[in-house]
């Protein structure tokens, strides 16, 4: 084969090795967007969702978060080409914020609830313990029902329904302590609903109220400093 045909021969092959691997490059991002697209319905229904959640706890102070720059960046940038790089960037960031965001949302309304309720778990304690108490067994029990409920969406993003079993478990809450009589008994049992009562507060008609109901064997002394001192 002559010198001249050689490099052709050369040329050619490098040529069609060339095109094999734009063709490789080319079929690799292809399926790379095909991933992106599949995922976008799922993380623009989650979006949806977090929008829906975000105005829920708006009106109770919860001042938002907004993306970082970065994930703002790549979207433009994702937005102008067919580059897998960008989409696939913007998409990660994406579901990072996805992420933070919805965590954001749940803490706040924990705390949102906590705020105005006290801590669930303590008060599903005292509930329990209340509905076997003479004279407030049956507010008890609706009330451990209510926070049952209210609890189980905790772990969700917040909702209109979520607002709903925090009002209710707060109405049965109020009735519960407005049927308790003296008020060093509504005192006492608040403080023990909101971290623990001090000592202070076992006072005569406590005792006195505690024995009357058959409840004195139901509560019991934890030295430690109570989280939260509560006088209603």
């Amino acid at each position: 084969m002559s010198e001249g045909g050689s490099v052709s021969w050369i040329a050619v092959t490098d040529q069609a090795l060339r095109s094999a691997v734009d063709v490789v490059e080319g079929q690799r991002q292809v399926s790379n967007l095909q991933d992106a697209a599949a995922n976008l319905p799922e993380l623009v229904a989650d979006f949806t969702a977090i929008a829906e959640a975000a105005a829920v706890v708006r009106p109770f102070g919860w001042d938002g978060r907004s993306p970082s720059p970065e994930v703002w960046e790549s979207l433009r940038q994702a937005a102008e080409t067919l580059d897998n790089r960008p989409v696939t960037t913007a998409l990660r960031g994406l579901e990072r914020f996805r992420s933070d965001v919805k965590a954001d949302l749940t803490d706040f309304w924990r705390h949102h609830a906590s705020e105005r309720l006290g801590n669930v778990g303590d008060l599903q304690v005292l509930a329990g313990t209340l509905k076997g108490v003479d004279g407030v067994a049956e507010l008890s029990g609706e009330l451990e029902s209510s926070l049952g409920e209210l609890a189980r969406s905790q772990d969700q993003l917040p909702s209109r329904q979520s607002v709903e079993f925090l009002s209710r478990a707060e109405s049965v809450f109020r009735d519960l302590q407005d049927s308790l009589q003296p008020e060093a008994v509504r005192q006492f049992l608040s403080a023990v609903a909101r971290g623990g009562a001090t000592l202070g507060l076992l006072g005569d008609e406590v005792v006195a109220w505690l024995s009357d109901h058959n409840a004195v064997g139901r509560f019991k002394i934890v030295a430690g400093q109570p989280s939260e001192a509560v006088n209603d």
